[in-house]
Formats: C-alpha cells, sequence, structure tokens
C-alpha cells in the first residue's frame, strides 16, 4: 500500500507530478520496497520516501540528498514525533498507523 502527498493539480485522472512524499507500508517483497522502489524513487527526484515496517513497528524516513536517499528519522513504537517532508511535517504514531 502506498499512500502519495502532492499539490493540488488540475489533473482528473491520476497526479503525473512529482510528489512531496511518498509512504509505503512493508509488503511481503520487502526488497522491492526497500530497494527497487527506493532507487527508482532517488532517481525520478522524489524528495522524501517513508517506509513503514509493520513487523519491525517503525516508520524510516528518508530524504533525497543528490541522487541517492540518507535515512533521516527512525519513529519506532514507543514515541510519538514529528517528521517533515519539505513542504510540512507530520505527526508520526507508529501504534496509530499499525495497531
Amino acid at each position: 500500500m502506498c499512500v502519495m502527498v502532492h499539490p493540488t493539480t488540475t489533473e482528473s485522472l491520476r497526479f503525473t507530478g512529482t510528489p512531496a512524499l511518498v509512504v509505503e507500508v512493508l509488503s511481503t517483497n520487502r526488497g522491492d520496497d526497500l530497494v527497487l522502489k527506493l532507487n527508482r524513487y532517488a532517481q525520478a527526484g522524489l524528495s522524501h520516501y517513508w517506509i513503514l515496517d509493520p513487523k519491525s513497528r517503525v516508520l524510516l524516513a528518508y530524504g533525497l540528498e543528490g541522487d541517492t536517499f540518507d535515512l533521516l528519522t527512525v519513529v519506532d513504537e514507543h514515541e510519538a514525533r514529528e517528521v517533515g517532508y519539505g513542504i510540512s511535517a507530520a505527526n508520526v504514531d507508529v501504534p496509530t498507523l499499525l495497531p
């Protein structure tokens, strides 16, 4: 599952620009999300990519530095935290996201 945060647009069928943030919930094919998608999103110029890991119960927040992602923040199930994504920030509480 994936959620995108992007500016308001007049596109009616699908968003074709680069979102400000993509949040991915890790699937059973963890390699796709942790390697393949991470590299593809970096090549596309996505500035923020978050991965919510139900198995480890953490949110990994990556930010684009040059042409690769750096891990900027890890939020675990023991503390809620505000995490920025360039144009704004979101309060992240892992137990609320992963009951």
